[in-house]
């Protein structure tokens, strides 16, 4: 029985501990980050300091290329090209989606006219477009022009 509960013990993972230093403004930051998403309804348990910095730590690793690694630099003009070219490649499809499923839906009710499937998609994109607009409200610090 006490091999079998070490073999156990032995499989725990534990999250390793750092102590680091940061700069106070990007302190402050952090903490501004996590008051914001406690405020718009997070819970205290979903967002905290560790696993935000764990997050922050993540996305920054996506980009970052240690020297050496890669002959060529980094270079920000390329992953905003790239960025800019997944998203509107992803809007244009999410847009052609709910042409065809706004049409599917009309088609299902009986209604085949071009003036419904219109006022459908207008209403269907006006949803999309104002869902992004407060997407982009939450989660983009905006009015910073300290940086």
């Amino acid at each position: 029985m006490c091999v079998g509960s070490a073999h156990i013990i032995n499989q725990v993972k534990y999250m390793p501990r750092r102590h680091i230093y940061m700069k106070d403004k990007l302190d402050k930051k952090i903490e501004e980050t996590i008051m914001l998403e406690i405020q718009n309804g997070a819970s205290e348990s979903d967002v905290n300091y560790s696993s935000l910095c764990n997050e922050l730590i993540t996305l920054g690793f996506m980009i970052y290329k240690p020297r050496g690694q890669e002959k060529e630099e980094y270079n920000v003009k390329e992953l905003r090209r790239d960025l800019i070219r997944k998203a509107t490649g992803t809007r244009e499809g999410m847009i052609i989606l709910t042409y065809l499923v706004s049409e599917i839906l009309l088609r299902m009710k009986g209604d085949s006219s071009l003036t419904g499937l219109d006022e459908l998609i207008n209403r269907n994109l006006t949803q999309i477009y104002g869902a992004e607009d407060e997407a982009e409200k939450l989660h983009f610090i905006t009015g910073d022009k300290t940086e």
